[in-house]
């Protein structure tokens, strides 16, 4: 099985098929112009945290979204659709967050897969609060992985990061407290501080992953200070009313707490990878 760098574009995964590879961040049609293989990694846009502002709840984040790989043989005058799922919004009304939306992969007009969005956070006042448990799936995927849940919140006043997707299939990147998610890593339940990822090389969009807990970077979570979740990662959640942040592409919002809103859903995305028939 090939690895998540490789599926998304990093490593060398364009020089080992060969021809031309290409990031896909909103929905676009592409045509082949030249018999081969395309190679197929995409992801769903993601739900948004809970979101509660009664005194004493919780909120969770979100959790990630299953992502899935395919090939598939391509002729010239082919047509390959990505229809990539936005994020949700950030929720503004207690209760449950607000559900994302599936990624779809068509050719020639007739849908090949369907990766579906990671859902959304809750909220309430029975602790531990315990996320709903990761069951989307992708559909028509060659093999794909599940999205990872949300920690849970062992006290109100609070809103819990969102989850990471789980770049390295092993179960990590859960998040553990008011940081989201951090790719390949554990939130830290600590408010301003949480575990850096570890290094990973471009995934073909100009980014290095240096292991660097700088929020907003690459594959590294959300904190107070910075609440949007980088590449993958999660969006952070709320602490004394501060405002939670939207998830990493994939990745899922933080939780509102005493604030207006819960941390938007990260959009989806999809990397191809076009090897030319010899």
């Amino acid at each position: 099985m090939i690895t998540f760098n490789q599926a998304f574009g990093g490593g060398s995964a364009s020089g080992a098929l060969g021809g031309w590879a290409l990031p896909i961040l909103a929905s676009k049609s592409i045509t082949i112009t030249r018999k081969g293989k395309l190679q197929i990694a995409a992801m769903g846009g993601t739900g948004s945290g809970g979101f509660t502002s009664t005194a004493g709840e919780g909120a969770t984040g979100a959790n990630s979204a299953p992502y899935g790989v395919k090939v598939i043989d391509v002729a010239v005058g082919d047509v390959v659709e990505f229809v990539i799922g936005a994020g949700a919004a950030g929720q503004t009304v207690p209760g449950s967050g607000i559900a994302g939306n599936a990624t779809l992969v068509k050719l020639n007009g007739a849908t090949i897969m369907t990766c579906n969005p990671g859902e959304p956070g809750i909220k309430g006042a029975a602790f531990p609060l315990v996320q709903t448990a990761p069951t989307a799936t992708v559909v028509g995927a060659d093999y794909w992985v599940p999205g990872l849940r949300s920690g849970q919140l062992a006290a109100g006043a609070l809103g819990f990061g969102g989850a990471a997707v789980d770049v390295f299939r092993t179960g990590l990147g859960r998040s553990t407290g008011t940081p989201g998610g951090s790719v390949g890593a554990d939130g830290n339940s600590n408010g301003t501080t949480y575990t850096a990822p570890l290094a990973l090389p471009s995934f073909e969009l100009g980014i290095s992953f240096l292991g660097l807990n700088t929020a907003g970077l690459a594959g590294v979570a959300g904190n107070q200070t910075t609440p949007a979740g980088g590449l993958f990662a999660g969006g952070a959640g709320s602490v004394s009313g501060t405002n939670p942040g939207k998830g990493g592409r994939g990745a899922g919002g933080g939780g509102g707490y005493a604030g207006t809103s819960s941390g938007p859903g990260g959009d989806g995305y999809a990397f191809i990878v076009f090897q030319p028939e010899a």
